[in-house]
């Protein structure tokens, strides 16, 4: 895995993307920081979000995520419906399967 930037690299690389002169495109700015334009692209998405310009998750709400393990999170409302309609439409074992096909076939 490639080592991360420092936070003041890419700060200054989005700066100077975001204060580009018309005709002056992503590409040559990455090439002239050395790194690939999709990288840049990210950083200045990122930023983006960061600065409320454009909604996401940002790098503060994603460490508090992080910081909980899956067990951890609290329990939503549609997570636990949707466990319920999974529970009743998908069999535990070979003998529910039975029964909940025959209770699904129509009669008649």
């Amino acid at each position: 895995m490639p080592k991360p930037y420092l936070k003041e690299f890419r700060d200054d690389v989005v700066r100077v993307a975001r204060n580009r002169e018309p005709g002056h495109k992503l590409k040559q700015i990455a090439a002239d920081f050395g790194i690939s334009e999709s990288c840049l692209a990210g950083w200045i998405k990122q930023a983006d979000v960061e600065d409320g310009i454009q909604p996401g998750t940002t790098s503060e709400q994603s460490a508090e995520f992080d910081a909980f393990s899956p067990g951890q999170y609290p329990p939503h409302a549609a997570c636990e419906a949707s466990d319920g309609l999974r529970s009743a439409a998908m069999p535990t074992c070979e003998g529910d399967a039975n029964v909940r096909a025959r209770s699904l076939t129509p009669t008649g």
